[in-house]
């Protein structure tokens, strides 16, 4: 395929300037602040990091699909000649997938498409880059879509939580299962797997989840382990990437951060695992 244009919202994690670093149009998703009734349409760009971890304190955060004027001016800024093929977040997280697709529909758009994704940060970003550095080699956008539902097929992505307290404040779980995590000191674990985040089971603590889902689950010693989480520099991420070490040492360990709109939900103490299966990883990263 040849002049394909390929536009990506900020459930990769990517803010705006490193989403064009790597050849991607964007589109941001919203953040919005409850308590000053105030929205923020350019997710990462006008509120930081930390003022979202700030704000999260006091569950004033919640999150929303883009606004439809900004999937229309991102439309608008196409030509008829481009193939524009949009890549967002999952359908059965947000309805922005549905809200594109009605718009491409609506106004007829022949040259434009929306892609069925199941997933965000690494496991996304790779089926980017991939496209994006074999897009020779797809004659179609269907064999595009095959591309991510074989990715999906394959893989799944493991998080655990170690801190209910967003999840509660989120309604993600509900109060008497937030108490009795408490009160037993376990560790949720959270699967991500046909584009919905889905509760998989608890684990005594972060060391023996990265021990059953990571660890036991490497086949070969030069692997490699995608982790998301809030912040590389993090104590949790830096202790889970020692222990993986010393069990692991010849693993290649790979960061994303984590996008914000997911963090919402979920808190700054979530870390993610993401290990390949059938697919080729080294000339892609």
């Amino acid at each position: 395929m040849k002049n394909v244009k390929i536009v990506v919202d900020s459930s990769t994690g990517w803010t705006k300037k490193e989403a064009k670093e790597s050849g991607f149009f964007y589109l941001p998703l919203c953040i919005n602040d409850i308590f000053e009734n105030k929205s923020y349409l350019d997710d990462g760009e006008s509120i930081t990091k930390s003022q979202i971890l700030e704000y999260l304190k006091d569950s004033r955060l919640i999150t929303s699909q883009s606004s439809v004027g900004s999937i229309i001016e991102v439309m608008n800024s196409f030509s008829e000649n481009n193939t524009v093929v949009f890549v967002v977040i999952p359908k059965k997280i947000s309805n922005l997938y549905f809200t594109i697709k009605n718009l491409i529909s609506n106004k007829n758009l022949k040259n434009f498409f929306v892609i069925d994704n199941s997933f965000v940060s690494a496991p996304l970003i790779y089926c980017l880059k991939y496209i994006k550095k074999y897009m020779e080699n797809f004659e179609s956008v269907e064999e595009i879509q095959y591309f991510f539902d074989y990715v999906n097929k394959k893989n799944s992505v493991f998080f655990a939580v170690n801190d209910i307290r967003y999840l509660k404040n989120g309604g993600r779980i509900n109060w008497g299962v937030a108490k009795i995590i408490s009160s037993l000191n376990i560790v949720p674990v959270l699967e991500m797997k046909n584009g919905e985040i889905v509760k998989k089971g608890v684990c005594k603590n972060i060391n023996s989840f990265v021990q059953k889902y990571v660890i036991s689950k490497i086949k070969r010693s030069d692997s490699v382990i995608f982790i998301s989480s809030y912040n590389e520099d993090d104590s949790l991420v830096l202790n889970t990437k020692k222990r993986i070490k010393d069990k692991l040492p010849n693993i290649q360990i790979i960061f994303f951060s984590l996008p914000n709109t997911i963090m919402i939900h979920t808190g700054p103490k979530m870390i993610g695992f993401w290990i390949p299966r059938k697919i080729k990883i080294v000339d892609v990263f």
